[in-house]
C-alpha cells in the first residue's frame, strides 16, 4: 500500500509524462477517490509545482508548459556516469524489470539541462557494449560527449596540435 507522499510523487511524475490528465484517471491510477485527487493537486499547487485544471467533460489536470523541475545536484560528469550506467543497465540485461532501464533513462533525460542533455543522448546513441580490453585507457567524459556529438552530426574531428609543441619539418 502506498504512503499519501509516495501517491503525491506519482501523481507529480504521471503530470510530467503526460500532456493531460483527468481526474478519473489519476483516481484510478493511485487508487484515491475524487476528493483526495483535488487534495493532491492542492498540495502540488502549495509546493509551488504550477498544476493547472479545466472542468467538464474534457477537463483533467496538466502541468504548465514549459515547467521544469529543478535538476539533479549532479554535476555534469556525474550525470553523464549515471545517464550512461541506466543504458548499460538495459542493454546488458542487468534492469529489475522489464522497462525499468528505459523509465529511468527518461526521468534522468528530463531533470539535465538541455545542452547536457542532448549531448549524452548523442553518445547514448553512439555507444556499443562490448567486454572492454583489460588495458584499455579511460576516456574523458567531455571526450567521449565531443566524439559522439560529432559522430551524430556526422562531422569530421581533427585533433588539435598542443600550443608548447613545436612544428618539425
Amino acid at each position: 500500500m502506498l504512503t499519501p507522499t509516495a501517491r503525491l510523487l506519482e501523481l507529480l511524475e504521471l503530470l510530467q509524462t503526460q500532456p493531460a490528465v483527468t481526474g478519473r484517471e489519476i483516481s484510478e491510477r493511485l487508487g484515491i477517490d475524487a476528493r483526495t485527487v483535488r487534495r493532491y493537486i492542492t498540495a502540488l499547487r502549495d509546493l509551488g509545482i504550477p498544476v493547472e485544471g479545466q472542468r467538464g467533460a474534457g477537463g483533467g489536470y496538466a502541468m504548465r508548459p514549459g515547467f521544469r523541475l529543478p535538476p539533479l545536484m549532479l554535476n555534469d560528469d556525474e550525470a553523464v556516469a549515471v545517464a550512461l550506467g541506466v543504458v548499460a543497465a538495459g542493454r546488458l540485461g542487468l534492469a529489475g524489470s522489464p522497462g525499468s532501464s528505459e523509465t529511468a533513462r527518461a526521468k534522468i533525460h528530463r531533470a539535465l539541462p538541455d545542452a547536457l542533455r542532448r549531448r549524452v543522448e548523442a553518445l547514448e546513441q553512439a555507444l556499443e557494449f562490448t567486454a572492454a580490453a583489460t588495458s584499455a585507457v579511460p576516456v574523458a567524459g567531455d571526450t567521449a560527449l565531443l566524439l559522439a556529438d560529432a559522430i551524430r552530426r556526422r562531422r569530421r574531428l581533427r585533433r588539435a596540435m598542443p600550443a608548447t609543441t613545436s612544428a618539425r619539418a
